[in-house]
């Protein structure tokens, strides 16, 4: 920076200076924006847990470089969520309501599926689901990251309170892990 005016200019001091201040300033700003943001104080005063579960998985799905996330959102509000919360990621949200699939249309990288929750009620048995939907859509491949938020029982809303990593096509990992004799257990999925 300014290495002629240093040089030879009439202030060399005052250009050193100058440019050290600038330096500074920039590095703080770099350190500012590499912190992890904290949650925004509407976040905090809501006490909805959804809420914050979305605002963290925000950060899981860039941690672990997640593929999609896929949630279970059947008034549409843990899409709205993840959608404001932009993890970067498309987001694919699954409800039973047609209502609420048609409403999340309109929420920016959603893509709302209209399905039945399983027969069994299981979280397990979602994930299961979309492994399959999302190898035969084309949506994933077999080996990816994707983060799964879901509730139980599904179907009904405001139940979202966990968020799983899930790696597609590996039955020891989301929601399917209790069953392959993991820590938990099935019946709890």
């Amino acid at each position: 920076m300014l290495s002629g005016e240093t040089a030879v200019g009439r202030h060399p001091t005052l250009v050193v200076e100058t440019m050290r201040r600038i330096c500074a300033e920039t590095e703080a700003d770099l350190v500012a924006r590499s912190r992890p943001l904290e949650a925004p104080a509407r976040l905090a005063d809501s006490r909805y847990p959804t809420a914050a579960l979305a605002h963290g998985a925000s950060y899981i799905a860039r941690d672990i470089n997640a593929r999609l996330l896929v949630c279970w959102s059947e008034n549409g509000g843990t899409a709205r969520y993840l959608a404001n919360f932009d993890a970067g990621r498309p987001i694919i949200a699954c409800s039973s309501s047609a209502r609420a699939t048609r409403r999340m249309l309109l929420l920016a990288g959603v893509t709302p599926v209209h399905m039945p929750p399983p027969e069994d009620g299981t979280l397990a048995a979602w994930n299961r689901a979309i492994d399959a939907m999302m190898l035969e859509l084309g949506w994933a491949e077999p080996g990816d990251a994707v983060l799964l938020l879901a509730g139980k029982p599904l179907g009904v809303p405001k139940v979202t309170n966990t968020v799983a990593i899930h790696y597609v096509g590996d039955g020891n990992t989301g929601y399917l892990g209790s069953e392959a004799g993991h820590p938990g257990n099935a019946e709890d999925y």
